[in-house]
């Protein structure tokens, strides 16, 4: 990527601004996040890199605590990428409740 070296060079200049108390570095400081969002938006964007999570289509997924909060979040977005998810909880009933509205989902109780 060609913006890399840029991207590198304002992630380590960040931490060192921050700590000084010179206005005019504080105002090279925002600048500098400016960019780095402007950078994230237009090169790092799902829409810039639709084949990102394509690679991993059709692949196998072990999620871990999957009956609920974070566990079932990520269950449920690969599973809608097209993984095939493994998903583990104590609770299965909640998983096999979550398989039934999605495919590629299968649930595993955990003892």
């Amino acid at each position: 990527m060609e913006h890399r070296s840029e991207y590198n060079r304002f992630i380590h200049m960040i931490p060192a601004l921050w700590k000084t108390q010179r206005s005019e570095e504080k105002k090279s400081l925002v600048y500098s996040i400016k960019y780095l969002t402007y950078f994230i938006l237009t090169y790092i964007s799902p829409q810039n890199c639709p084949s990102l999570m394509d690679r991993w289509a059709g692949k196998v997924a072990l999620v871990t605590g999957a009956s609920s909060g974070i566990g079932a979040a990520v269950a449920a977005s690969l599973a809608r990428k097209g993984m095939k998810v493994v998903a583990c909880a104590r609770r299965v009933e909640r998983i096999q409740d979550m398989a039934k509205k999605q495919k590629n989902i299968w649930p595993y109780k955990v003892l």
